[in-house]
């Protein structure tokens, strides 16, 4: 079980790596320059990137308990250190609530979460999402949603990085993120791609992760997607797995270093040129 690690508001939050490949340099980068601009609070997005294990997420999970989570849902549970789900307002009529999906053959869990990578996630868990119809015509429009929130008592920090595994849902739809970091403000985020497919039988082909990093903390996340047309079968949702959050780092990419000790050479010879003379200020 992991363990929240108490930590102190004048200690650096920012102490795991950001990315642990070379697949990302370009959110990487910036996210360096967020951090090197205090003023700067946007968030940096990176997916969806395909997704069939642990080992394909973008962040660090190589320390997993002490500053960062992974809730893979397989004990049934949603029980990781600070995390909740939160309330959802209706627009229209009774909102479902987000439910854990067990094992069965229109579950899609993330591939490996039960044992073996092959195609399948029927035999894992997921969390699927609520669903309401909000458009009363022909075709209705369905938007359905998925919140969090994060309780800083409990997990001991607000984390600055997030990521969720689409794991399935209605084809075409889209997928929007809301983030609301500590002071109250919202960053709404579409994600690019249509996803979902036709299929119910667990298929991971279309898994994808999705992530951002937002330096000044995150206190609540809300996951939507829409989707207008006909329903064939009762399973207007859409399921996710292996959300992951905690206190990142961004690590400087090579080139960002090499430009880093150039301009800092720069600098000194600058420096070096302007030395004052003897009994001179």
């Amino acid at each position: 079980m992991p363990v929240a690690l108490s930590i102190d508001a004048k200690s650096p939050l920012l102490i795991m790596s950001y990315v642990k490949n070379s697949i990302h340099k370009s959110a990487l980068l910036a996210a360096l320059s967020v951090v090197a601009t205090p003023a700067a609070a946007e968030p940096v997005f990176f997916g969806p990137i395909p997704y069939r294990s642990a080992a394909d997420s973008p962040f660090d999970l190589s320390d997993l308990g002490a500053t960062f989570f992974l809730e893979d849902f397989e004990d049934g549970e949603l029980n990781t250190p600070g995390l909740h789900p939160a309330i959802i307002t209706p627009i229209l009529g009774h909102l479902t609530d987000p439910v854990i999906q067990p094992p069965h053959e229109f579950t899609d869990s993330v591939d490996a979460d039960d044992g073996v990578i092959d195609g399948s996630g029927s035999d894992g868990h997921s969390l699927r999402s609520n669903f309401q119809v909000i458009g009363l015509r022909d075709p209705p429009i369905y938007q359905l949603s998925i919140a969090f929130e994060f309780d800083a008592i409990s997990g001991g920090f607000h984390p600055n990085a997030f990521g969720f595994v689409w794991t399935d849902g209605m084809a075409n739809s889209s997928v929007i993120v809301a983030i609301t970091d500590r002071e109250g403000t919202e960053f709404l985020h579409h994600v690019d791609g249509d996803f979902g497919d036709l299929h119910r039988n667990g298929g991971t082909a279309d898994d994808m992760f999705i992530g951002f990093f937002l330096p000044t903390g995150i206190s609540q996340v809300k996951l939507r997607s829409d989707f207008v047309g006909e329903v064939e079968i009762p399973l207007e949702t859409f399921e996710i797995d292996h959300v992951q959050y905690g206190l990142v780092v961004p690590e400087p990419s090579a080139g960002a270093l090499i430009i880093t000790l150039v301009v800092a050479q720069l600098l000194l010879r600058r420096r070096e040129g302007h030395r004052p003379i003897s009994g001179q200020f």
